[in-house]
C-alpha cells in the first residue's frame, strides 16, 4: 500500500497508474485540495481518501472521460473525518465500495 499526504502545498496529487492500493490523507485545513485518479483500466486498483479536517473539500477528479459511480465529474469529499473507498472496476469506471459516514 502506498500512503500519501495531500495538502494545499502538494495539490494536485496525481496518483501513479502502477499503484494497486493507495491511501490518501487529505489535509484541507488551509484550502481545497485535489486528488487526480489515474485512468481506470479494470485492474481493481483501490484508492482510499480521508478528509482530515473538513474545513474545505478534498476533490477527487477522474481521468479524462472516466466516471466515478457513473458520473464524469469531480467528487467533493466534505466533512471532517469523512472517507471514501474507490475501486477501478472496469475500463473508464471507478466505483465507490465504501463511504464513511
Amino acid at each position: 500500500m502506498h500512503v500519501y499526504s495531500l495538502s494545499t502545498a502538494t495539490t494536485p496529487l496525481v496518483l501513479p497508474p502502477n499503484s494497486t492500493r493507495s491511501y490518501v490523507n487529505a489535509d484541507t485545513s488551509a484550502g481545497v485540495v485535489e486528488l487526480d485518479l489515474p485512468a481506470a483500466t479494470g485492474t481493481f486498483k483501490e484508492v482510499y481518501v480521508k478528509n482530515l479536517s473538513g474545513a474545505n473539500n478534498a476533490n477527487i477528479k477522474p481521468s479524462g472521460t472516466d466516471t466515478i459511480d457513473g458520473v464524469n465529474a469531480i467528487y467533493n469529499l466534505a466533512g471532517a473525518n469523512n472517507a471514501v473507498g474507490l475501486i477501478d472496476s472496469a475500463a473508464g469506471v471507478w466505483e465507490f465500495f465504501a463511504v464513511y459516514p
